[in-house]
């Protein structure tokens, strides 16, 4: 009796091992699904963006270095036991699905219906089958899409965000061919005369081996219906500027136009700095570049998203930027900052060219994401900065945050000022990875740039109510 109970209790222990083995081997398979899927994604990331190029190839070489430490312990299995803890994952995965099969069988969520009083039952051998009933939501048929958005911010409470989920992109990619068939993104949106809004975006075109990108605009009346130009009204000569066009900002003063654009990084020696560069124009249509950049970035690797307005007889331009880059002796970074190493920098100018530091602030303090950013005048003086906050700290939600600045250079956050706006509530995946905000009649209208699945890129409206 004693050696019978040996034995079980060894049959016991080997086969919980075994079991064990086999769910870790499960788990490693499992996990190498996930990460293949993933580097589909990437790799459709880099034949639709080739500017992102070295960003998907480190993201393939932490996935490999991943899937090495997963594994590298199996290596050392004798291969008998590989053998035995293949099958019995083999046999787990069996049971699993026998398991799944018979508790459907068990708990059919189709009942069979029974005839109500008066109503015709079902022949002798038939049965009706129940399906769970969904009221349909309600849909307005208007005739344009700006009466849908009229109709949703009348229904809307005070301080709400109506984003108007019926209408498709105010401004998606052009036709295959078209100058801008693959991204528009990076929106201006000026006032223009008679109360309507004149947009500008960075457009790119994708085809085969050909990419490179310019700078679009359009007009409206509303901001949600747009009519925009079939050619664009800007593209770099230099033939390296149009593939890697990052980011726009323009500014009306008072003898024209003035655009600022950046170049973004590249791992090519004389290419791993962005670059801000600047052209001019009488009516914002046809513009004359200046050779040469304006501003580079201090650290490698970093992009630079500018954002700009006129006041006051002067050009105000705010990036974002590193404050300190790596020492060329030691190929290090020096020590981080308390506050962070990240600052929102402000520079005026008299003519967008000849750039003059006014000052900066440190971006961590104020628990900014620097990806989504708008900077106008203030009302009652001073500057204020819209921007997407995707990872909220604390209390906050996300949602478009407000930091206030009396002098461009100093800026505090205005916690009670932040208008929470889930990305569920923009009704698609991505985060809004560009923004512009203008002040509207009965509150804020907001144009957000979301990325597909495939790297295009396209721009939304949304409007927050008696917002001020």
């Amino acid at each position: 009796m004693a050696d019978a109970l040996t034995t079980l209790g060894r049959i016991t222990r080997y086969s919980a091992l075994l079991a064990l083995d086999a769910l870790g081997y499960c788990w490693r398979w499992s996990v190498d699904l996930v990460a293949g899927l993933r580097a589909a994604g990437l790799w459709y990331v880099r034949r639709r963006s080739p500017e992102r190029s070295s960003e998907v190839s480190a993201r393939f070489a932490k996935l490999r270095q991943s899937r090495a430490g997963r594994w590298a312990a199996w290596g050392a299995v004798p291969w008998r036991r590989r053998m035995q803890v293949r099958a019995a994952a083999l046999v787990l995965m069996v049971l699993a699905v026998v398991s799944v099969r018979s508790y459907e069988r068990r708990h059919n969520r189709f009942a069979l219906a029974r005839p109500t009083k008066g109503s015709r039952a079902p022949g002798a051998g038939q049965a009706r089958f129940v399906y769970p009933t969904i009221a349909p939501k309600p849909t307005l048929t208007p005739e344009n899409p700006t009466s849908v958005f009229r109709h949703e911010i009348e229904a809307a409470r005070s301080g709400a965000w109506v984003t108007a989920r019926e209408i498709r992109p105010v401004v998606a990619p052009g036709p295959l061919g078209s100058w801008d068939d693959f991204k528009v993104g990076s929106p201006v949106v000026l006032g223009e005369g008679g109360g309507g809004y004149g947009l500008w975006y960075r457009g790119c075109h994708f085809l085969g081996a050909e990419y490179w990108c310019g700078v679009g605009h359009a007009t409206s009346k509303d901001g949600v219906t747009w009519e925009r130009r079939a050619d664009p009204v800007f593209a770099p000569s230099d033939a390296y500027e149009r593939e890697h066009l990052d980011a726009i900002a323009i500014a009306r003063g008072a003898s024209g136009y003035v655009l600022w654009y950046s170049v973004s990084p590249t791992g090519a020696v004389d290419r791993r700095r962005a670059s801000l560069h600047v052209a001019r124009s009488p009516d914002g249509l046809t513009w004359t570049a200046q050779s040469g950049p304006v501003y580079e970035a201090v650290a490698q690797g970093t992009r630079l998203i500018p954002t700009a307005l006129w006041r006051e007889g002067r050009f105000h331009l705010w990036v974002i930027d590193s404050r300190s880059a790596i020492d060329p002796a030691t190929s290090l970074f020096p020590e981080m900052p308390a506050d962070g190493d990240d600052a929102l920098l402000h520079f005026m100018s008299i003519d967008g060219a000849r750039l003059e530091a006014a000052g900066s602030t440190p971006i961590q303090p104020l628990q900014m994401d620097p990806v989504a950013f708008s900077i106008g005048p203030d009302a009652a003086g001073g500057f204020r900065a819209f921007f997407y906050e995707q990872h909220p700290s604390g209390a906050n939600r996300q949602g478009v945050a407000v930091l206030r600045s009396p002098d461009g250079n100093t800026w505090e956050r205005a916690p009670g000022e932040a208008m929470p706006l889930g990305v569920s509530d923009l009704d698609y995946r991505g985060v809004p990875v560009s923004l512009a905000v203008v002040s509207a009649e009965r509150g804020l209208l907001a144009w957000f740039v979301v990325r597909g699945d495939h790297g295009g890129e396209s721009i939304r409206v949304a409007f927050h109510k008696d917002g001020t």
